[in-house]
């Protein structure tokens, strides 16, 4: 099997000390350690490494993360020494300028802090660090800071004064003093670092090992249970992506305070859920409810562990903020999560046609801004929730329409997960992103068509035209009706021959 994480190599070494940055380019080495005073816990972080060789070295603050602002407000005490001046901060506090003697061995330290006071953990706040006095919860771009124009790292980190009965686990490796890896690019910070009271369950998938981290006494589910979940999903989109050369994986799991009020839809009435996918893990959230089931959280397992590849390894590009690749990272991994909990026995395909119909077709359709231009929902993503929507429906939409096409113009020989590998192979193993070559998307996908896909993404994703019925071509299992209000409706003709084995190609 080939191996697709060549980009990233990680080696975990185990019981080593010392704290020192070697001599390989993008060498720096962190350490970390607890403040602890009153009801309150800081990290406090030293890192060495080299300065640029003209003497001025650029450091890259934390700012955003995708709807999340103003992380800046999470570092405080920064200094570095020896300085020729003093630290100069940008307008906006993304950036500090470090002037220094020529290729100067520099001493960086900081603290992250939790800049909200309260302790009760919401959605709006997930994101964020998360200190308590107990444990805590930080993602890896608000834990480093970086020399900025960086692109190979060698990276240590030490764990040191922590209390002996705290479990330290992350992205990269579960209760060790000291880690070290190489990572080219900056992808590495996408991460997760939990300590504390924290459960850490792990099991394997395809002999590799696979992490649950979880706080929380009041699920309606046990640990094992949530466990087994975990890798029963990771064990399906691995062999659906024929990539299993993963080293280890983290799901974290932190319980959500409920919400004043809570009434209203199903989705919203007693509970509420949600997942960042990130590298080698993804970190959940959910408020406690005897109504939250495993079941429940199938879906957003899927969907989260599916960005691993579609997001992950397949990237978007470009600065964070920008989604003008939403309906690709969002809509397709709709997709194929749901084509996955299909092919896995998840849900029946009963079910999986009442959700093409009822969570992508029939909103999409029928929403008054459904055919506004991409522009305008990736402006809009991070701001409104009605106009991120189209990125999941448009995009999965899209997605079922190509899957299908090619179908029918190979005679069932080929579809949108054979192209999807080949996406994988390129954009991964090529270290290249959508955002500067998305020209190999369109050539290889007008390939798969036969014909030029170009039009079909400038009309159905630029323009955001809903695609009329009559332009879907299926296989003789599928229909697509259109009912009185003028919208369309797929049914799933079972007594067509090849039906099972073509739904869950």
């Amino acid at each position: 099997m080939r191996n697709r994480n060549l980009p990233f190599v990680c080696l975990l070494l185990y019981g080593l000390a010392g704290f020192s940055a070697t001599s390989w380019a993008g060498a720096i080495g962190f350490r970390v350690s607890p403040v602890f005073s009153g009801p309150e816990l800081r990290l406090h972080v030293e890192a060495r490494f080299r300065g640029d060789a003209d003497g001025t070295t650029i450091l890259a603050l934390p700012h955003s993360f995708g709807s999340v602002q103003h992380l800046n407000r999470c570092i405080e005490s920064l200094q570095v020494s020896p300085l020729l001046s003093d630290l100069q901060f940008s307008e906006d506090s993304s950036f500090v300028t470090v002037h220094h003697a020529p290729g100067q061995n520099l001493l960086m330290s900081y603290r992250v802090v939790q800049d909200f006071e309260n302790d009760q953990l919401s959605m709006r706040y997930g994101l964020r660090p998360l200190l308590q006095p107990e444990w805590f919860h930080v993602l890896g771009n608000c834990l480093f800071l970086l020399p900025d124009g960086w692109n190979n790292f060698d990276v240590t980190i030490d764990w040191t004064g922590f209390p002996s009965y705290w479990n330290i686990h992350n992205s990269f490796g579960s209760q060790q003093q000291h880690q070290q890896f190489q990572a080219v690019g900056t992808n590495w910070l996408e991460s997760v670092f939990v300590g504390g009271d924290f459960r850490i369950l792990e099991a394997e998938v395809f002999e590799q090992p696979v992490f649950l981290a979880l706080r929380g006494d009041d699920w309606a589910f046990s640990d094992s249970s949530l466990l087994a979940l975990l890798q029963q999903t990771i064990a399906i989109q691995r062999e659906f992506w024929q990539d299993r050369d993963i080293p280890y994986y983290t799901m974290t799991l932190l319980p959500l305070a409920p919400r004043p009020g809570m009434a209203g839809s199903r989705n919203f009435a007693h509970y509420q859920y949600m997942g960042m996918g990130l590298t080698n893990s993804f970190a959940a959230f959910a408020t406690p409810s005897p109504q939250l089931s495993i079941d429940d959280l199938s879906h957003l397992f899927h969907h989260e562990l599916m960005h691993d590849w579609i997001g992950c390894k397949i990237r978007n590009g470009g600065p964070a903020e920008d989604m003008q690749f939403g309906w690709f990272s969002e809509g397709f991994t709709e997709y194929f999560a749901y084509k996955n909990m299909l092919a896995g026995g998840v849900i029946s395909p009963e079910q999986y046609v009442e959700r093409l119909n009822f969570d992508f077709f029939d909103p999409l359709y029928s929403e008054p801004m459904g055919q506004v231009s991409n522009k305008l929902v990736a402006t809009g993503f991070f701001h409104c929730r009605d106009i991120a929507q189209l990125h999941y429906w448009r995009g999965c939409v899209f997605a079922f329409y190509l899957d299908n096409r090619i179908k029918m113009r190979s005679e069932g020989q080929q579809d949108l997960h054979d192209f999807m590998l080949e996406m994988l192979d390129y954009y991964y193993e090529s270290n290249v992103d959508l955002y500067n070559n998305f020209d190999f998307f369109l050539k290889n996908l007008s390939r798969y068509l036969g014909e030029d896909a170009t039009p079909y993404y400038h009309r159905f994703v630029l323009q955001g035209e809903l695609i009329p019925p009559n332009e879907f071509q299926l296989p003789p299992y599928w229909k697509i009706f259109v009912d009185s209000d003028g919208l369309p409706i797929l049914q799933l003709d079972q007594t067509a021959p090849g039906w099972r084995e073509g739904m869950q190609r």
